[in-house]
């Protein structure tokens, strides 16, 4: 059976491919300029790419199929045709339905027609299969094809090497996605897999393949901490979100993960990014312990005072009854918020979602140090007074801080401290 027939409004979909067969056809000593369009209207298309040096052009009208052997065009509907620009020297290759229901060849070196013989259909057997892999057409078949003709213990790093050559960053990350689809990726094949995901250059194409690795595979947090390593490489501080969002209920915080998380984390510029990225870590209930240490350490990492109260607010919902550790981390990263206002939303959070002791209100009061709003102050000090547990010592310290505000705000405080007949 012939492969699917290849349409123009599938291909319309495609990314502009900026490297299409540079390299593997006819690859330039150095960088160049490169200029590439395409075009889809009904059932037309033209796609072309242009270098100083080297040129190629596929024209369609209707559809086409290249056979399995990848050197032929068995059939169009209407007429097709491929040209190439190299060295100088210009080859094309139209291809026609007749009446009669045959595919026609008409073959032309420098605008000269010549016979399809053996170095017209060498020509042909070279740029078909490039086309083929730079586009990600016919991609399912032709994995199909490089995993049979592998065998199953070399099937995965067939197709792995079959990546490395595409230039495309669109086609190798459809390539790869398909290759996970498959089934568990080998455990040997997994760094091979990597490095060839790490070549991908694009961070959006990069970002889809490992959001498709940790959907799609089971990670050890040795794989997590490699995939973290990938993320921290790319550029794009959403796209680092993005896949890091993905992992984040998934994540397991051991030494080796946290570590490249928390490396993922500082390379970020964006406060913003970085305060998706913990909410992410603990928005799903039961996280374990140590993914909320992760969190509150990651939330340290966040400079802006919105982004960080934010995170801090989320993280308590999460607390519970919170370790002696895990509160001192938490006012600790409450003490660093510089806006009175959003310190008092972070502490409040606290005091109201985590079952707090002694020595946890304790901490808030002293997180609360370096405050100047009485009006904050006192907001924080009225949770606390509702929350706190009735110890003299506890409601000592208490009063100590509401001193030190205006009459007004500490008489509002004292109000709440009274109501509780403490």
């Amino acid at each position: 059976m012939p492969a699917p027939g290849i349409r123009p409004a599938a291909l319309t979909s495609l990314l502009l491919l900026a490297t299409f067969l540079c390299a593997s056809v006819a690859p330039p000593a150095q960088a160049e300029t490169i200029w590439s369009r395409l075009f889809g209207v009904g059932e037309s298309l033209r796609y072309e790419i242009n270098t100083p040096t080297h040129g190629f052009t596929v024209r369609v009208h209707g559809s086409l199929t290249i056979n399995d052997a990848e050197d032929d065009v068995t059939t169009v509907t209407h007429w097709a045709a491929i040209e190439e620009r190299r060295e100088g020297v210009k080859r094309a290759m139209t291809f026609k339905l007749e009446k009669n229901g045959q595919v026609s060849r008409n073959y032309t070196v420098g605008g000269r027609p010549m016979p399809v013989d053996d170095e017209a259909r060498r020509w042909l057997a070279r740029v078909l299969p490039v086309m083929l892999r730079e586009t990600g057409l016919q991609r399912e078949q032709r994995i199909d094809r490089i995993m049979a003709k592998a065998g199953p213990a070399a099937a995965h790093r067939a197709v792995i090497d079959e990546m490395k050559l595409i230039l495309s960053a669109h086609s190798r990350r459809k390539y790869a996605q398909s290759l996970l689809g498959r089934g568990p990726l080998p455990a040997a094949e997994f760094a091979p897999f990597m490095a060839a995901v790490a070549d991908i250059d694009g961070d959006y194409d990069k970002r889809q393949v490992l959001n498709t690795l940790i959907d799609k595979q089971t990670l050890t947090p040795a794989l997590q901490a490699e995939v973290l390593k990938r993320v921290a490489q790319m550029s794009s501080d959403y796209e680092q979100r993005s896949v890091l969002v993905v992992l984040a209920p998934k994540l397991v915080a051991e030494p080796a993960v946290a570590a490249a998380w928390q490396s993922v984390l500082r390379a970020m510029d964006s406060d913003h990014e970085r305060g998706e990225v913990v909410r992410a870590m603990v928005r799903r209930e039961g996280g374990s312990p140590a993914v909320i240490d992760l969190a509150l350490s990651s939330a340290r990492e966040i400079a802006g005072d919105f982004e960080r109260a934010g995170a801090l607010a989320q993280i308590a919902k999460q607390l519970g009854t919170p370790s002696a550790a895990q509160v001192v981390a938490y006012a600790d990263a409450a003490s660093g918020i510089r806006s009175d206002f959003e310190r008092r939303n972070a502490l409040e959070a606290l005091v109201k979602r985590a079952a707090l002791d002694k020595a946890g209100h304790e901490r808030v009061l002293a997180a609360m140090k370096g405050m100047q709003s009485d009006h904050e102050i006192r907001q924080v000090l009225v949770t606390i007074a509702r929350q706190m547990p009735a110890d003299p010592a506890l409601v000592a310290r208490w009063r100590d801080v509401a001193r030190m505000l205006s009459e007004h705000e500490r008489g509002q405080a004292e109000r709440a401290m009274d109501e509780r007949k403490l």
